[in-house]
């Protein structure tokens, strides 16, 4: 689809609503006919529409045409930024106020489709996002992948005012933002491209986000307490009280247990810089990463959710996750769980182990499938650290093999696979170690 296809649908549109409008004032009569759908827009100035079913319908479809457009790939500029900018058209051509200076209507629709297309080429510019945090402050400030973590003290608070005055007078709302949002506190900050401040503020948190859930699986690889980095929408720390007793018996029973993160996250913690943290920091500096790079980048973050996720089943489904987008291809239609369980055991173990691993895998999806397809599972310590084992196994073999790393297609990693499944290779990846629970 191209801009022009979309814009002479939104013209259509404009045209229908226009005449149903006129119609509407001949008759002195306004009837919106709501039945199923509408929604309403208003900008000082323009005045407000409201659209109702297929006119509704018609317009989120020249919304989201435009904004597929208009964004690409990148995201780079949001769905409100562009509907607003569409709605702004409309209202110019409609003129619901009567205080255009064109009367003629074809003239003002024509003008505001030609500035919407103009608005909608803008050229991204570069935002910085900052984001306060909970983590402790004693290595910082700490760069990792594109973001950074500094604390937002005095020193930090002037120099970051002192730069929004170069290009906006430094009024007192401006203080008191930056006060309020890093005074104090420990923040995260990172760069994007971006046409508008919403477009900028989703693909920024988007980014600290990928790279907070990141640094949870390494954080978490030994044996200490869950720890986490926790931003503004993640829940605190929570004692978990819990009473019951069984009249027939007489039996009372008093639990306790924290929920959320144990310990602070630190960038001096001994588990965090295991092998594998700088490279992936690497992968998350590129613009461009690999296809096989990408793959790795999501697996992590899947398994970074997993390991500080307090619900046991949720961190089955995340670990499980986490294994479909390290291991299988995007279109792939098989058996997942027999894909799977071929590719893990030809991965991470030698062939000894291989049948073990192949059998154990299929006996954990078939717990993945209980918890999709019932909506909760009895899921067992044991079961969860065996799926975190073998999670994190495959992802630091794929971090640090060279016979894996080096790989950069889908396509590379595939024949990988089918080189080992068709014995077309003798030498293995690792030897599996005996099973443990971490």
């Amino acid at each position: 689809m191209i801009i022009k296809d979309v814009v002479d649908k939104l013209a259509a549109l404009v045209h229908r609503i226009n005449v149903e409008a006129v119609q509407a004032e001949a008759d002195g009569v306004r009837h919106y006919g709501i039945k199923d759908d509408f929604l309403m827009f208003e900008e000082e100035g323009l005045g407000g529409l409201i659209l109702t079913n297929e006119d509704a319908k018609e317009y989120r479809c020249c919304v989201d045409g435009m904004h597929e457009i208009a964004a690409g790939k990148a995201e780079r500029i949001s769905r409100s930024a562009v509907a607003s900018l569409i709605q702004r058209a409309i209202l110019k051509a409609l003129d619901v106020t009567h205080t255009a200076a064109e009367r003629d209507f074809s003239t003002r629709l024509a003008t505001a489709l030609a500035d919407l297309k103009q608005e909608l080429r803008a050229k991204p510019v570069l935002w910085e996002v900052h984001l306060s945090a909970e983590l402790m402050s004693d290595k910082l400030p700490y760069t990792f992948g594109r973001c950074e973590f500094y604390l937002g003290d005095s020193t930090s608070v002037a120099r970051l005012l002192e730069r929004v005055g170069r290009s906006k007078e430094n009024s007192q709302v401006v203080r008191e933002a930056v006060n309020e949002t890093i005074g104090g506190k420990s923040v995260i900050s990172t760069t994007v491209h971006a046409v508008d401040a919403v477009a900028a503020q989703i693909l920024g948190q988007e980014l600290i986000r990928q790279t907070v859930d990141i640094l949870s699986f390494f954080a978490n690889l030994g044996g200490q307490p869950r720890c986490q980095i926790l931003l503004p929408e993640d829940p605190r720390a929570a004692m978990a009280n819990t009473f019951l007793f069984a009249e027939e018996t007489r039996e009372r029973h008093a639990s306790s247990a924290w929920v959320g993160p144990i310990a602070p996250f630190s960038f001096s913690g001994p588990q965090l810089h295991a092998a594998g943290l700088d490279r992936t920091s690497e992968m998350l500096k590129k613009q461009a990463p690999s296809e096989f790079e990408l793959r790795i980048l999501s697996a992590l973050q899947w398994a970074g959710k997993a390991s500080v996720e307090p619900r046991r089943e949720e961190a089955f489904l995340l670990f499980a996750v986490s294994l479909e987008s390290l291991l299988l291809e995007r279109d792939d239609k098989s058996e997942i769980a027999e894909t799977l369980a071929l590719r893990l055991a030809h991965l991470i173990s030698a062939p000894g182990t291989r049948l073990m691993v192949y059998r154990d895998v299929k006996r954990l999806y078939r717990i993945r499938s209980k918890i999709v397809h019932s909506g909760s599972f009895d899921v067992g310590e044991d079961q969860l650290s065996e799926i975190r084992y073998y999670t994190r196994f495959a992802l630091l073999t794929m971090l640090l093999s060279p016979q894996v790393s080096g790989l950069d297609t889908d396509a590379e990693l595939t024949e990988w696979f089918r080189s080992r499944l068709l014995n077309l290779q003798k030498d293995d990846v690792s030897a599996m170690p005996s099973r443990r629970c971490t």
